[in-house]
C-alpha cells in the first residue's frame, strides 16, 4: 500500500513539473546554443528588428541544386540562420530556395536577367567527376522583399579567385547580409549622406559607383557649404579630393555640424600631381586646403609627404630596348595591413593612389584607431614629390623601403571640442548659439582622395568598378571598405556588429581519412562506443533497482 502511494505521489509530482514547464516555454520563448561559436543563434538586434516586421518579408535564395565543397557550406550556413529568423518571425518570414539552373530554359534565361538586373552575380563551382573537372554556374545569392520594395545579397564576397579566407568571411558575415538588408526595408527614412561641394572635390562622374552603392541605403546629394546658412537634415558629410581652400565660415559650419552630433569624412589629398615648371615631368606640391587646424583638433595631421610601397600595382613601364612590362608602381599601394575593427574585418587588399601618412596630435577624450596600414616594405618621399619610370624599374629593393606600416587612414571617436569654443566667429557664422563640444562625436580621416573614386571615360561615358586596376582588370576590396565604413559611421541600432560574428570551418583532416586504421577508431567512436553506452547503462539502471527491491523485501 506504501508503495502504490509513493509511486502515485511521484507520478503527480512529475505530471505537474512537465505541465509548468511547458506553461513557462508557452510564455517564454527561448532556445539554447550549445555550440562554441554560437553558430546556430542569431544577436538580440537581429531579433529586434525581426519584431519590427509588420508586413511579409520574402526571402528568396538562389544557392540551391547540386553544389560542390565551399558552396555546400554556404548554402547550409545560410538555411541554418534563416531557420533561426523564421523561430523569432514566423509568419512574418517566409523562405523559397530555388535552383535557377533547373528551370525549363526561358524560364530560366528570365530568371538570370532579373537576378543580374539586381545586381546578383554568376560563379562557377568546380567539381571533381569521373570524366575530369566539371564546371557548373551558381547564383550565391537572394532577393528580400518586403512589399513593393527589393533588397539583394551576394553571399560570396569579391576577392581573389576562391580562396579558403574569402568563403569562410562570407560565411560569417551571413546574418549580417540579412540583417542589413531588414533593416534598410523596415525603416521609415532613409538616412542622408551630403557630398560636400564648392572646393574642387571630385565630380560626380568620378563618384558614380559610390553613389550607386549608397542609394541602396541611404539617400545620397551633394552640398555646397556656401548655399546653406548651416548643414542640417544630414546624418553624413563627406569630403573627397578637395582641390581648393576652405574659408573659416566653412570650417565653423563644419565644425558645428560635428558638435551636433554629425558624422564627417574626410578623403583628402595632402599632395598635388602637376607638370614642372618646364613641363616634361610630373612632381607633386602641397595642397593648401585650409582644414589642418580643424583636422588638428581632431587629433590627426596629414604629412605633407607621399608614400612609396614595394607591395602596389601594377602598370605598364617601358624597358629595355622600348618594350613595355607591367611592373608594380610603388606610389600606387596595394593596402592589406588593417586594425582589428569591424569596418576592416577580413577585408581583402584596397588599392590606394598617391596616398599620404598620417600622424597624430593631442586630443583628450578621442578614442583614435588606425584602420589602415601602409605595407612591411614602405618608404616616405616629401615634397616636392617627382614621379619618374625610375621609381619603378630601379628601386625593387626591399632595403629601399626601410619603414613599415605607416598609418593611412584613422577613425576618431568619442568627446572633441569645437575649434572656435575660445575664438571669435567668423563673418558670416549662424546666429544659432555655438555648441562647444560633442561627445558621442565620429570622424574619419583618410589621407587618399582616390580610394572611394571610380574611373570615367568622357568620350564612351563608361564608368569602372571602384578598385579597378585597369590595366590587369584586378578588382580591389575598395568598395567593399567604403560600405562597411559608412554603415559603420551610421549604423544606431548595432547591426554591423554582427560583422564580428566568427563562424569556424572545421575542415576534415585528409590524411587522417585515408588511413584505414583511423576510418575504423572514428567508425567505432561515432557507431558502437553510443551503443555501448546505452547497454552499459540500462545494466547497471537493473542492478540498481534490483538491490533497492531486495532490500526493501528482506
Amino acid at each position: 500500500m506504501k508503495r502504490k502511494l509513493y509511486d502515485i505521489r511521484k507520478f503527480i509530482i512529475w505530471t505537474v513539473v512537465i505541465i509548468a514547464i511547458n506553461v513557462f516555454a508557452n510564455l517564454k520563448f527561448f532556445r539554447i546554443d550549445l555550440t562554441e561559436d554560437q553558430r546556430y543563434s542569431i544577436s538580440e538586434s537581429t531579433v529586434q528588428l525581426l519584431d519590427t516586421l509588420q508586413e511579409r518579408l520574402i526571402v528568396q535564395v538562389y544557392l540551391d541544386g547540386e553544389l560542390t565543397g565551399n558552396y555546400q557550406h554556404l548554402q547550409k550556413t545560410v538555411e541554418e540562420t534563416l531557420d533561426e529568423m523564421k523561430a523569432y518571425a514566423g509568419s512574418h518570414l517566409a523562405i523559397e530556395f530555388v535552383d535557377p539552373f533547373s528551370l525549363e530554359d526561358s524560364i530560366r534565361d528570365e530568371t538570370l536577367k532579373k537576378l543580374q538586373a539586381y545586381g546578383l552575380k554568376v560563379r562557377t563551382q568546380q567539381s571533381f567527376q569521373e570524366a575530369g573537372m566539371e564546371q557548373k554556374a551558381v547564383v550565391p545569392g537572394a532577393l528580400v522583399q518586403l512589399g513593393s520594395k527589393v533588397i539583394s545579397i551576394n553571399f560570396l564576397k569579391d576577392g581573389r579567385n576562391g580562396m579558403e579566407e574569402n568563403f569562410d568571411q562570407s560565411i560569417s558575415e551571413v546574418e549580417y547580409e540579412f540583417a542589413s538588408a531588414i533593416k534598410v526595408l523596415t525603416q521609415e527614412r532613409k538616412k542622408r549622406i551630403a557630398f560636400v561641394d564648392g572646393h574642387g572635390e571630385a565630380p560626380s562622374q568620378l563618384l558614380d559607383r559610390m553613389f550607386y552603392e549608397l542609394a541602396n541605403y541611404y539617400q545620397v546629394g551633394r552640398i555646397d557649404l556656401a548655399s546653406v546658412p548651416e548643414v542640417e537634415g544630414v546624418e553624413a558629410l563627406v569630403i573627397v579630393k578637395p582641390r581648393s581652400a576652405y574659408s573659416d565660415l566653412d570650417k565653423y559650419k563644419l565644425d558645428q555640424y560635428v558638435m551636433n552630433g554629425g558624422r564627417l569624412l574626410f578623403f583628402v589629398d595632402a599632395i598635388e600631381s602637376r607638370k614642372d615648371s618646364l613641363g616634361e615631368g610630373i612632381m607633386g606640391l602641397p595642397f593648401e586646403l585650409g582644414l589642418d587646424n580643424l583636422l588638428r583638433q581632431y587629433g590627426v595631421r596629414i604629412g605633407e609627404n607621399q608614400i612609396q610601397d614595394l607591395q602596389a600595382a601594377t602598370m605598364p613601364v617601358q624597358v629595355e630596348n622600348g618594350q613595355m612590362k607591367l611592373m608594380p608602381w610603388n606610389f600606387h599601394p596595394l593596402l592589406e595591413t588593417f586594425s582589428d575593427h569591424i569596418i576592416t574585418k577580413g577585408l581583402n587588399p584596397v588599392l590606394a593612389k598617391n596616398l599620404g601618412i598620417i600622424d597624430t596630435v593631442k586630443a583628450e577624450g578621442l578614442k583614435k584607431t588606425p584602420l589602415i596600414m601602409s605595407s612591411k616594405y614602405t618608404r616616405l618621399k616629401g615634397s616636392p614629390v617627382t614621379y619618374s619610370p625610375d621609381e619603378i624599374r630601379f628601386n625593387t629593393d626591399p632595403s629601399y623601403y626601410p619603414q613599415s606600416y605607416l598609418p593611412v587612414a584613422y577613425l576618431l571617436e568619442g568627446r572633441v571640442n569645437s575649434l572656435y569654443e575660445n575664438r571669435p566667429l567668423p563673418l558670416g557664422a549662424s546666429s544659432k548659439p555655438k555648441i562647444n563640444q560633442c561627445d558621442g562625436a565620429r570622424i574619419f580621416v583618410c589621407a587618399d582622395g582616390d580610394i572611394i573614386l571610380n574611373e570615367f571615360d568622357p568620350k564612351s561615358g563608361r564608368v569602372s568598378p571602384m578598385g579597378l586596376n585597369t590595366f590587369t582588370g584586378d578588382t580591389y576590396a575598395n568598395k567593399r571598405f567604403a560600405m562597411n565604413l559608412f554603415n559603420y559611421m551610421l549604423d544606431e541600432q548595432g547591426v554591423v556588429n554582427l560583422r564580428s560574428k566568427e563562424v569556424k570551418i572545421r575542415d576534415l583532416d585528409v590524411f587522417a581519412i585515408d588511413d584505414d586504421s583511423e576510418q575504423i577508431k572514428w567508425q567505432v567512436i561515432n557507431i558502437v562506443f553510443p551503443v555501448l553506452l546505452i547497454l552499459g547503462f540500462g545494466i547497471l539502471r537493473h542492478f540498481i533497482r534490483k538491490g533497492r527491491y531486495e532490500k526493501r523485501v528482506s
